[in-house]
């Protein structure tokens, strides 16, 4: 028998499954599914105006009072720089030409990053002590210090050591591990600019000696087998995204639940001219052509990312598999067409845990 964790001692958070926030996928009624069944629910803010937040928090508190982990992005505010940003939209023009649609003229971030806004208060006041975790980056200390008087625990997603090191020393209470097998974006913040090199495991157990901090590994894990070999590899939690994809509660766009349900055998890309950012999904005529004709200095995340999603808006639906994102981790071919609570309960049974069991607290 382990000792119980630092999670659990610290964070307060008895759980030893995570849902990743993957916003724009997150619902309240995912996360409210997850944490009904004993996992740790998330919803991804970090695309989301702030008025928007408290009709999302009040459908996940109709549903579920378990705590919930919110997620932001921290990303840098993106530099302008009109000869590159014209070099990419006119790379990018024979996909909208073949549409039938207007290049953009510009390139405009699509939404503000976290430590652009002010009074976090009257937004998140009535939500429940949780976790709130940050992606390619750290808000300010105001920012915060706000947090933490409404009872949350920070986290922050880590691809890296250097990451990690300056995670620590800004005092959050957590450290998301992201391995290179993670879909969706990697967070990167302090000069490294292509994700994760290291396998999820490895960097746990590059990790883990080097911190007291809780550590929640992410990337890649689709069942409770490899759950469990993460929690004996030092995990506190494990944090777990595509898993969830073909969930019903999921708002997995339907070209995207339709290419994952037939891409049997196909690769995952860990690139970034998706958005600006690495992240990893499945390659489709996309990606060919911004690997094949964009130039190879890639505008700062999200500029590129609202290329995308303007081409996606502008393709007919028999054309979206084609010309819009799929993110997909590592290992998606093992997804599992179920609803949520019954999935979250085949991988702790998997994973020999308890429902709702203290992380920690099991047969090593």
């Amino acid at each position: 028998m382990r000792e119980a964790t630092p999670l659990c001692d610290r964070l307060g958070i008895p759980y030893p499954l995570f849902q990743a926030p993957m916003a724009g996928v997150a619902t309240p009624e995912l996360a409210a599914a997850v944490g009904q069944a004993g996992g740790l629910g998330g919803l991804g803010l970090g695309a989301t105006a702030p008025e928007h937040w408290a009709a999302l928090l009040a459908r996940y508190q109709a549903l579920c009072s378990a705590p919930l982990h919110l997620n932001f992005f921290c990303h840098a505010p993106p530099s302008t720089d009109p000869n590159r940003d014209q070099a990419w939209l006119s790379a990018c023009a024979p996909l909208f030409e073949a549409l039938g649609a207007a290049v953009p003229p510009t390139l405009s971030p699509p939404y503000e990053p976290f430590s652009a806004l002010e009074d976090l208060e009257a937004p998140l006041k009535s939500l429940r002590p949780g976790v709130v975790s940050f992606h390619f980056g750290l808000p300010r200390p105001d920012q915060m210090d706000t947090l933490r008087r409404l009872g949350q625990r920070l986290l922050v997603s880590v691809t890296n050591l250097d990451d990690a090191r300056v995670a620590e020393a800004a005092g959050v209470d957590g450290l998301i591990v992201q391995g290179r097998e993670a879909g969706g974006h990697h967070s990167v913040f302090s000069g490294q600019a292509e994700g994760s090199v290291h396998s999820t495991e490895a960097f746990l157990r590059a990790l883990r000696p080097q911190t007291g901090l809780p550590l929640v590994a992410a990337g890649g894990v689709m069942t409770g087998q490899a759950l469990r070999k993460l929690l004996d590899a030092g995990a506190d939690a494990v944090q777990l995204g595509t898993a969830f994809l073909l969930c019903p509660e999921a708002s997995t766009p339907p070209a995207q639940r339709a290419r994952l349900q037939r891409a049997k055998g196909e690769k995952t890309v860990l690139y970034r001219g998706f958005s600006g950012s690495p992240a990893r999904g499945l390659a489709n005529r996309l990606f060919h052509h911004l690997a094949g004709a964009c130039p190879a200095e890639v505008p700062p995340y999200p500029l590129p990312y609202d290329l995308s999603k303007r081409l996606a808006a502008a393709a007919p639906a028999g054309a979206l598999e084609d010309l819009s994102v799929c993110w997909a981790g590592e290992g998606f071919e093992a997804l599992r067409e179920l609803p949520a609570a019954t999935l979250v309960r085949a991988l702790l049974e998997e994973a020999r845990l308890s429902q709702g069991k203290r992380i920690g607290v099991h047969d090593a």
